[in-house]
């Protein structure tokens, strides 16, 4: 971030957490702009103090949501109270109102981990493997406490990557029940909230910025998701973007208990869809509608392969999305998005030891 831009400062909605002193919290945000065009950079910084405490590193937790229900999530350490980071508006995101929230989450990447069995009677450490981006990390061991049990906390992993566990042996069988600390529901210990304008126009009327009445979901606290089904918590935490549209029609597949290892993919979303009256046909393994081939992208990447060869019995839901920007040549055009099924929706059976994380963000996050 170049610390030459000057800096627009508001005077933000701000939700004060009172210490067990008596300290009043201060949490202050500032954004380089609040009127920005395609390609523009947003530059954020904030600052979390509660008075002259040294306080622990925690998360700067960030949500935009656009007036079409796109919604991001972006978390960046907060370290000594600080915390930076730069927001690229790709030419991908439409234009109109963007509120950004912003919140203290006053936890760090940390995984708890419990060896729920291991074919091995005796294991006192493990390996652990990432694999990021094709690109495998060497192994750290992980000590386990006497009950199996074992905390992961001094890493600063960024974006998603795979995380595997091993004794060591590969003819053991080893299964492990993972808690990400970040990837829950918290209250906040600070939260405030800005409004930036995303439009290549040169005159911008400006309106009087008012936070909506309904903070994020993930900040209610733990019990927030208990009303929810499996499918739509794995909404709120997997899909982002412009994959997460008010236009969109969810399929879920994780509850529906007539899914079998043969179930034909492209009739059973033919059938699924047909139930919110939307007519799709099979042509050539693909599916159509109004006359145009939809796109299918597979965890949020185009699907390389067909769509005849995905196993429902490894997917969670499945999204048809009405307004999607899909490619830079291709606009407006229907999409489908296929998202697999991970953990915690998984059926590990007694072997489960690789799992998909999401660390922090990059410095520079590009919304698309």
């Amino acid at each position: 971030m170049k610390k030459t831009t000057l800096f627009l400062f508001f005077a933000c909605q701000l939700l004060i957490a009172v210490s067990c002193l008596g300290q009043k919290a201060d949490f202050r945000v500032s954004i380089s702009n609040n009127v920005l065009k395609h390609g523009d950079t947003l530059d954020l910084e904030a600052s979390y103090a509660v008075g002259d405490k040294k306080l622990p590193p925690a998360t700067l937790d960030v949500i935009i949501q656009n007036e079409r229900g796109n919604t991001w999530n972006i978390r960046w350490p907060l370290i000594d109270g600080k915390a930076e980071g730069s927001i690229v508006m790709s030419k991908f995101i439409p234009e109109g109102k963007y509120d950004v929230w912003l919140a203290v989450q006053p936890r760090v990447f940390r995984i708890y981990g419990q060896v729920v069995y291991c074919s091995r009677k005796k294991v006192k450490t493990l390996d652990a493997y990432v694999v990021k981006n094709y690109a495998r990390y060497e192994p750290q061991q992980i000590k386990l406490e006497p009950d199996r049990s074992f905390l992961i906390k001094d890493w600063m992993l960024t974006d998603e990557m795979n995380l595997a566990f091993t004794t060591g042996d590969p003819e053991e069988v080893l299964h492990i029940h993972p808690e990400f600390w970040l990837d829950s529901a918290y209250r906040p210990a600070a939260q405030s909230y800005v409004t930036v304008m995303v439009t290549d126009k040169d005159t911008v009327i400006k309106a009087k910025t008012v936070a909506p009445a309904l903070r994020p979901l993930a900040w209610s606290g733990t019990g927030v998701y208990n009303n929810l089904s499996p499918a739509e918590v794995y909404n709120q935490f997997f899909s982002k973007g412009m994959f997460r549209d008010t236009s969109e029609i969810t399929i879920d597949v994780i509850g529906d208990t007539a899914v079998r290892a043969g179930t034909n993919t492209l009739q059973y979303i033919t059938d699924k869809l047909l139930l919110y009256n939307i007519a799709v046909e099979k042509k050539m393994n693909k599916l159509w509608l109004d006359g145009r081939e939809l796109v299918v992208f597979y965890n949020e990447g185009l699907l390389q392969n067909s769509l005849a060869s995905i196993r429902l019995k490894d997917v969670a839901i499945i999204k048809l999305l009405r307004h999607h920007v899909t490619t830079g040549e291709e606009k407006g055009a229907n999409a489908l998005a296929i998202y697999p099924r991970r953990y915690p929706f998984t059926e590990a059976g007694i072997a489960q030891n690789m799992f998909r994380v999401k660390g922090y963000n990059e410095d520079v996050v590009f919304l698309k």
